[in-house]
């Protein structure tokens, strides 16, 4: 009898996951250690949690969000919330929310994890856990100081209750889904998806049944419940349970808009989107964008694969999976979240491409080819041997990029901030008053608000169509200087082409505009490389 017929998986597949685990610890510790200083909405989410902890912390948020003295409407707060405790207005906040973050992907793999083998066995479980611990792209987003990690986990937990809720008609796990899935819906706006989709499948499931399904109210009244306080901060200001700033996003053309002049007095609306586009053309665009979001599903479960007919094929064998599954409840809302976030985001990629959207239904186009396959295979002989091999994967592939390091240079916590932050803010406090009014876009090496500020009124970079549209704007706001830097100039090339260039990182002057004057430069160490950040005074 061979060794592999004797080992017992009931015994040995959670030792599986060390090897996997510790892959994981390599590559989360080196992608911390190069997320060195905040930047986009790191710095947002770290001004958040600062001013709830300034405001009562934890215990009084609710309050403070229903009363709305917390006003934030872009992005949803529990991940500020469980920053919170740790908060304080110095670069130190940073790197404890690094190591937040460290905790929470962890917990993410082992959950992950365990809400796959306990749906599909042993080897999609192994499969989703490979993935997770060392996709590059996944590892990467998740040592970024945002909610994705937090996010994905409640959707997958979320998933687990809701399909055993529905194949075993089982009011206790509809309920724990619903509340799971209302946590998902307070880290993230998308988190609403899973209630539609949940919703949508207990239509398809029951039909007209569902006016009489007990236990479908009582999950939805958890759902409403758990989220209560952010639904009634959203009726009382905004008169919209639902409201997001950032619903706004997809009635425009140009992410760029947002920053309009007046856009979040009078934010677009469907309404007004649909006179000026014609539906077939929306129609055409979003069967254009579901074939470029294909490689999104590459970037995630595929490793970067290029060719398109390979995320095809996968989705095709996910397809194949949901519909050989026994369980025909899981099969239909899974097909159904996969296609509510697949769909949504299709359309939205014209103004937001980026992968980390198809990250929260990740798990099932990896778990459900896998879970296909097995059923195929049978052979609990060629199984055991596959699940051995690829347990070691993430830890071959750390070793083999450099990333296995004696644990003292683990430098997850590593903090650099950008020279040009502290050389702008000491120019700021020699020449700006409480009274001087500038403009500053948003430059990722230059968020420096969450713990510090200079003196003067910022106004946001507007955008703009034109260049003398920012004349007026600069003689009618009385502005008296003007931060640019490569981010500025690169998402407003209506207003500066001509005058300034994007390079790596850097702004190359073309032109000085009339009537302004440079008066601060900084390139950092080498005076001879072009500029990181200019300022220019109005004369």
């Amino acid at each position: 009898m061979s060794i592999l017929s004797k080992i017992n998986l009931s015994h040995l597949k959670y030792l599986f996951l060390i090897p996997i685990v510790l892959g994981w610890f390599y590559y989360q510790g080196y992608y911390l250690s190069r997320n060195s200083y905040p930047f986009d909405d790191q710095s947002d989410y770290l001004s958040y949690a600062i001013q709830i902890k300034d405001t009562g912390g934890v215990l009084k948020f609710p309050y403070n969000l229903v009363t709305n003295n917390f006003s934030e409407n872009r992005k949803n707060p529990l991940y500020a919330v469980l920053l919170s405790p740790f908060a304080k207005a110095n670069p130190s906040f940073f790197r404890d929310a690094k190591f937040i973050n460290y905790i929470l992907s962890f917990t993410l793999l082992i959950t992950i994890f365990g809400v796959v083998l306990k749906s599909f066995g042993i080897v999609p479980a192994m499969a989703v856990a490979v993935v997770f611990s060392c996709n590059k792209f996944l590892i990467e987003e998740f040592a970024v100081v945002v909610p994705d990690s937090l996010f994905v986990g409640l959707c997958a937990v979320s998933w687990f209750f809701l399909w055993r809720g529905l194949e075993e008609n089982a009011s206790k796990k509809l309920i724990w889904g619903m509340g799971v899935a209302s946590l998902a819906f307070f880290a993230k706006p998308a988190g609403i998806l899973v209630l539609l989709s949940y919703i949508f499948s207990v239509g398809l499931i029951f039909k007209f049944k569902v006016l009489s399904n007990r236990n479908f109210w009582l999950s939805l009244v958890t759902f409403f419940l758990v989220s209560s306080p952010l639904f009634l901060r959203n009726i009382i200001v905004y008169r919209n349970p639902f409201y997001n700033n950032n619903t706004s996003l997809l009635w425009i053309d140009n992410r760029q808009e947002r920053r309009a002049v007046g856009f979040r007095e009078n934010p677009p609306t469907a309404l007004n989107y649909f006179k000026t586009h014609q539906l077939g053309n929306e129609v055409s665009q979003l069967a254009q964008n579901s074939v470029r979001i294909l490689s999104n599903v590459s970037l995630i479960a595929l490793f970067e694969v290029q060719q398109l007919r390979y995320p095809i094929i996968l989705l095709g064998l996910m397809l194949l999976g949901m519909l050989f599954d026994p369980q025909k409840k899981r099969a239909l809302f899974s097909m159904v979240l996969f296609g509510a976030f697949f769909v949504f985001f299709s359309y939205n990629y014209r103004v937001s491409p980026h992968y980390r959207h198809l990250i929260p239904v990740g798990f099932l186009f990896i778990c459900y080819p896998t879970f296909f396959l097995v059923s195929i295979l049978k052979s609990s002989k060629v199984l055991k041997l596959l699940m051995l091999l690829i347990s070691f994967t993430p830890l071959i592939l750390a070793y083999q990029t450099g990333k296995v390091v004696p644990l003292p240079k683990v430098e997850a916590g590593l903090i650099e901030m950008p020279s040009e932050q502290s050389a702008l803010i000491n120019f700021a406090q020699i020449n700006f008053t409480k009274d001087t009014i500038y403009i500053k876009g948003n430059e990722e090496r230059l968020s420096y608000e969450w713990y510090t500020s200079i003196s003067g009124v910022k106004i946001i970079h507007p955008y703009l169509n034109s260049f003398a549209e920012f004349v007026n704007f600069i003689k009618e706001n009385k502005i008296r200087y003007i931060i640019l830097g490569s981010s500025t100039v690169y998402s407003f090339p209506e207003i500066y082409d001509g005058y300034f260039n994007f390079n790596s990182g850097r702004v190359k002057i073309v032109t000085t505009p009339k009537n302004w004057s440079l008066v601060f430069s900084y390139s950092g160490n080498d005076e001879n490389k072009l500029p990181r950040v200019l300022v220019y005074e109005i004369i």
